[in-house]
């Protein structure tokens, strides 16, 4: 990858929220996608110098941010978001088995 991180491989931090960003530190786009109401935006937070990746899905509000380690390929995390989140164990608002028959009831 083209910048350094702080972040170590099995250091890697996941956050998930609702609304605003999750990380508030500012941060520069570095590549930015949207469709069908789910934005991707690749960051490099220049004072902590971290790089990480901000998606939101408008259609739900759920929002999450991967912090990219050495170990990770940002574009490639940046193409496969929801797929390192759930590598990560990160909780995007999936709805579970159970939420389902809850719903159903």
């Amino acid at each position: 990858m083209f910048l350094k991180h702080k972040v170590s491989c099995s250091s890697a931090i996941r956050t998930r929220s609702r609304g605003p960003s999750a990380l508030e530190t500012p941060a520069a786009p570095i590549l930015y996608r949207e469709t069908d109401g789910l934005e991707v935006e690749l960051l490099w937070d220049e004072r902590n110098n971290l790089v990480r990746v901000a998606v939101l899905d408008a259609k739900t509000g759920d929002s999450f941010e991967l912090v990219l380690s050495d170990c990770d390929n940002a574009l490639d995390v940046f193409h496969h978001p929801y797929a390192y989140a759930a590598h990560r164990g990160v909780d995007y608002g999936v709805p579970t088995r159970e939420h389902d028959f809850a719903v159903a009831a």
